[in-house]
């Protein structure tokens, strides 16, 4: 249920689903760090409770020095609602007046961020069928891979099917990948069933580029707050030209996104490339590409 505001309070906006009502920035401060020394708690407790792996030891170990480093950025204001789409529903449903300016405010997300941990798979390898279409299936099991490690082991990837080409093989009848690929709606539809196969609780939302008549600048902050969150969007190539288009540099293809930063005054974008076996990874300048794709992200679970 959605945390209810006081007269005064405005809604400070985090990226994806995460937000908090308070009057003023210091308070947005004092709940963050206690939220922060609560999470420390609580894995401290299991740490000293729990018997561990040397391994799992660790991680835990990382994720408690991890969190006591983390400070909360300088809050931007943003003086339009406007500014965040994702927000229009809870806008047009709150107590608020509609027309009121500096409702919503939003935290600047880092100026990069990537996603670790993640195992590359070949569309090329033996034993998967209909390599040159298997782009779709491919990026999908790497990241239904990536969150049954990261979120809920539940979720299926290799070992619930033996091997990456069987796994590979499986998505692409889950997916209904044709001999020409894996049609954008059917991916992001059946990405969500898998999801919730064994496990429960996640949504999939496809967030369309300027390509498809959305918003550029969206779809990056869609991009960006889906890395910071550790869930690796899809990405989603729909353009096909009859000619070499330079300007476009991939067409018709799906890929796992894991990292974004700033350079030389762009926005970059990188890749994980399921066609190429041994170079894995791929940037692109989202500032030029961004017209010729589109977003399939991952919300939800856990709660």
């Amino acid at each position: 249920m959605m945390e209810q505001p006081k007269a005064n309070d405005k809604l400070y906006y985090f990226g994806a689903n995460n937000f908090v009502y308070a009057s003023n920035k210091s308070e947005v401060r004092n709940m963050f760090n206690e939220n922060i020394q609560e999470k420390v708690q609580l894995l401290s407790k299991q740490l000293s409770n729990s018997v561990l792996s040397r391994v799992e030891n660790n991680e835990l170990e990382g994720k408690i020095k991890q969190l006591k480093n983390i400070k909360i950025e300088d809050l931007s204001l943003k003086r339009s609602k406007k500014n965040e789409e994702l927000w229009s529903s809870i806008l047009e449903t709150s107590d608020y007046n509609n027309e009121q300016e500096d409702l919503v405010t939003a935290l600047n997300y880092p100026s990069s961020g990537r996603i670790d941990g993640w195992t590359h798979m070949w569309q090329g390898q033996s034993g998967v069928n209909g390599s040159g279409s298997a782009c779709g299936p491919a990026t999908a099991a790497m990241i239904l891979d990536y969150m049954h490690y990261r979120f809920d082991s539940n979720i299926r990837n290799v070992n619930t099917y033996g091997s990456q080409s069987a796994f590979i093989n499986a998505l692409r009848y889950y997916l209904g990948t044709q001999s020409w690929g894996t049609t954008y709606p059917m991916f992001a539809e059946r990405l969500q069933q898998i999801l919730n196969t064994d496990s429960n609780g996640w949504n999939v939302v496809r967030v369309n580029g300027p390509g498809g008549g959305g918003s550029a600048t969206y779809m990056h902050d869609r991009f960006k707050d889906r890395i910071i969150a550790q869930r690796p969007p899809a990405v989603y190539w729909h353009t096909w030209s009859v000619f070499d288009d330079p300007m476009i540099e991939t067409e018709y293809h799906w890929q796992m996104g894991f990292a974004y930063w700033r350079e030389s005054g762009s926005d970059m974008i990188r890749v994980v490339e399921p066609a190429w076996q041994n170079t894995h990874v791929r940037n692109y300048n989202f500032n030029t590409q961004s017209p010729y794709f589109h977003l399939v992200i991952i919300g939800g679970a856990p709660s």
